[in-house]
């Protein structure tokens, strides 16, 4: 999806990860362009999606993966007010550096339109 002229963009390769305590969906964002890479959701034989932690901790690595994958420099990331804490406590020093901004409203079953409009206009 491109970006309206009516927003800044992106000037830096970033990573938007829009999730929950059961998936994420991760987009990769640069310049105009928006664009969903992944859903990330915990296998069906594991009890990840019982345990949000559990989660969580699979999320971080799949975010350091994303990172050196897609060459981003930063991560903006939606996640509930609720599962913030937990989200935050879980995070690496080094991938908690990359975070450039997290916005806590639950955005993942939203369109692309109006998450575009939500990340900057709050």
């Amino acid at each position: 999806m491109k970006i309206s002229d009516h927003y800044a963009g992106f000037p830096e390769k970033t990573l938007v990860v829009i999730a929950n305590h059961e998936r994420a969906r991760i987009f990769f964002a640069h310049g105009r362009d928006f664009l969903e890479q992944k859903t990330f959701a915990p296998s069906q034989e594991t009890s990840d999606s019982d345990e949000p932690s559990l989660f969580f901790q699979s999320l971080h690595a799949h975010m350091e993966e994303s990172l050196q994958k897609h060459g981003a420099q930063s991560f903006l990331v939606c996640i509930p007010e609720v599962h913030r804490p937990l989200f935050q406590d879980q995070l690496s020093p080094a991938l908690s550096k990359k975070i450039q901004r997290i916005i806590p409203k639950n955005l993942s079953a939203m369109d692309e339109g109006p998450i575009i409009r939500i990340l900057f206009e709050g």
